[in-house]
């Protein structure tokens, strides 16, 4: 299985270098062992693709695992990245992606996305 040719981790696919947010949000999901979906032919910008799903709708929806995610939970794993303490980094890398959705979704120079971005910088340190 290869990463598809928009992965956002393949260098120079545009979703890697143009796209910081899902890059990072890919970042934040391999880290804390939460699956990370592959883009190609979704459009990601519907955001009835961001509604909670149960895993017969994701299924019926046809989403795959990200191959680039893949390889880099293998990478990760081979670090001995997921020995130990694998919930609390779960639970670090859900809290991260709620502060990035509210960053991202938070209006330019707002106390929101301020505050956001710090707890966001705290989480993925």
């Amino acid at each position: 299985m290869n990463p598809c040719e928009s992965c956002a981790f393949r260098p120079g696919s545009v979703t890697h270098d143009s796209e910081p947010h899902n890059r990072l949000k890919g970042i934040i999901c391999a880290l804390g062992g939460r699956p990370f979906w592959c883009h190609q032919g979704k459009d990601w910008r519907d955001p009835k693709m961001h509604e909670p799903m149960t895993r017969v709708e994701f299924q019926s929806r046809e989403f795959q695992i990200c191959a680039g995610w893949v390889e880099e939970i293998r990478r990760l794993d081979a670090q001995g990245h997921f020995d130990s303490k694998r919930m609390i980094k779960r639970a670090v890398a859900e809290a991260a992606l709620e502060e990035l959705a509210v960053f991202l979704g938070s209006q330019e120079g707002s106390e929101d996305k301020l505050e956001a971005g710090q707890r966001l910088e705290y989480l993925v340190r």
